[in-house]
This record gives C-alpha cells, structure tokens and sequence, in this order.
C-alpha cells in the first residue's frame, strides 16, 4: 500500500478536467443557481454508471450516442454519502420492481417500514438475510458523485455491499496521507470475485489516481460543495443495488461521513492497493 512518490501534479494547459478550467467553473456554477435554486436539486436526474451483473468486469456508462462500457472509470469523486435499501418482500419475488419499503439516505435513521435506528434495526444485523448466508436483509450502499476527464456533470455510481471494504479501505488510506477525497482523481476498476455458493461477481478497486494542485482545489471545492448538497436529499431506489454476489462474508459496513465505521472490525479489513 505504497503511495506513489512521483509528482502527479499537471500543469493547467495540461489540464484534462473541463471543470478545472476558471472560466468553465464559473459558468457552472452560475447555471446551477439559474436552474437549479435551492428546491430544485432532489429532482436533478444524473447519469448513472453502473457495475455489471454477474461476472463481466465491464461498466456500462450512459452517454450521448447510448451506452458504452470500459474496463476502468477514472476521476474526482466530488461527494459521496453511505445509504441503506429493504424490501419486505424478496426483489426476485417481485420486490425490487417497487420502491424500497424503507430506505437511509445516511446509513443510520430509516425512513419508511420499519424505519428508526440503523443499528437497532433486525433487518440491519449480518444473518438476517432471507437468502441465508451471512448477508442482511437490509442492504447497504455508498453512492457517488464522480466527475470524469471532458464532463462537467457527475455521473452516479452506487457500490454494492460486496464492495464496500474496498471503498471505506481506499477513503482510509487517503485520509491517512491526509488528503482529502475530493482533491484528488480516483481510478475504479472490477475484478473477479466469488461467494461461498460459487457465484460469480465483479467486485470493485480502488486506486489513486493524481494529486490535484492546490489552484486546482481551490477552483473546485465551491463546485464540490454543491454537489454535496445535491447528494443529500437524493432518493434511493433498486437502480442504486445490485445483488449480485451478496452473500460475501466480511463485507464490512460503509464509512460514515463524519469518519465512523459502523459495525466493521479489524478482522474484516482487506489490503487495498494505491
């Protein structure tokens, strides 16, 4: 887990982030007020890049000529926020093609049935799983909103269960070397992974990819703070999980934002390289 000693700083001609152009930002930020106000941000609909089902190490990503897939995604994760989804009854029984029956936009206070406290909640607890094995009834998730080389809007991703140790793991690592995760590019990749049964699943990594100056940073973290707020009050639905290869044991809980971890042991912790 060494970090790169390497200078990972480009000059501003160099620049590949469209958002990181001062003339570029300012119009955004100006056409976000316009459109947006401060009602309007729960409604925006982001493009979502999704992880494949099954064992394709593919992401699918929504463009303007239709979808297209790469084997690795890279670029600023401008806010990010940890989340839960239950239904009371089994997706593959018909649940999933309805809104979840409680959701978290936090990953500690349920809204819906049974809703309350995260932590208190039996549908929260490993085990509860109506498939058996180790997996919860309630699933987590962490969303983000990454920001790619050439785009000026976020796409949506959503880590599964499966991949959640990766993530917190990677977060860790870059607080360690206090940086913070927005002032930095960050490369996902899929790797191949299986469950006790033998179910094959992409399971996501993580890797650092270049340092932001600090002009950079300066330059984008009122554009990074209004993207928090419009995180926030987002819903969560079935586009946001996805089960495949839940039942993974050890798969650990999201961070939360304020650093906590909850349900997580040393035991379960994974090497994540940089």
């Amino acid at each position: 887990m060494i970090m790169p000693k390497n200078d990972l700083t480009v000059r501003p001609e160099d620049n590949e982030y469209a958002l990181l152009q001062p003339e570029t930002m300012q119009h955004m930020l100006t056409v976000f007020q316009e459109n947006l106000g401060t009602a309007g941000a729960a409604s925006l609909d982001l493009p979502r890049i999704k992880a494949p089902s099954g064992g394709s190490l593919l992401w699918s990503i929504q463009t303007l000529d239709g979808e297209e897939t790469a084997k690795q995604i890279e670029g600023i994760v401008l806010a990010w926020r940890p989340g839960r989804l239950y239904w009371a009854k089994a997706r593959n029984e018909g649940g999933g093609k309805k809104p979840p029956d409680c959701i978290s936009r936090d990953g500690f206070t349920g809204v819906g049935n049974p809703g309350g406290e995260c932590n208190l909640c039996p549908f929260a607890k490993f085990g509860s799983s109506p498939k058996g094995g180790r997996g919860q009834a309630c699933k987590q998730v962490r969303q983000l909103l990454l920001v790619r080389p050439g785009e000026v809007l976020p796409s949506l991703i959503a880590v599964p269960p499966t991949s959640l140790r990766a993530a917190s793991q990677y977060f860790l690592m870059l607080a360690s070397r206090q940086l913070s995760f927005w002032t930095v590019s960050t490369k996902i990749s899929l790797e191949k992974a299986s469950n006790e049964d033998g179910i094959e699943y992409a399971r996501m990594t993580f890797r650092l990819g270049r340092l932001l100056s600090a002009d950079e940073q300066r330059l984008l973290r009122p554009y990074q703070e209004r993207m928090r707020g419009i995180l926030n009050p987002l819903t969560l639905d079935a586009a946001d999980y996805d089960d495949g290869g839940e039942e993974e044991s050890g798969g650990g809980a999201p961070n939360a934002p304020g650093g906590q971890t909850p349900g997580k042991t040393r035991d379960q912790e994974e090497e994540i390289a940089f």
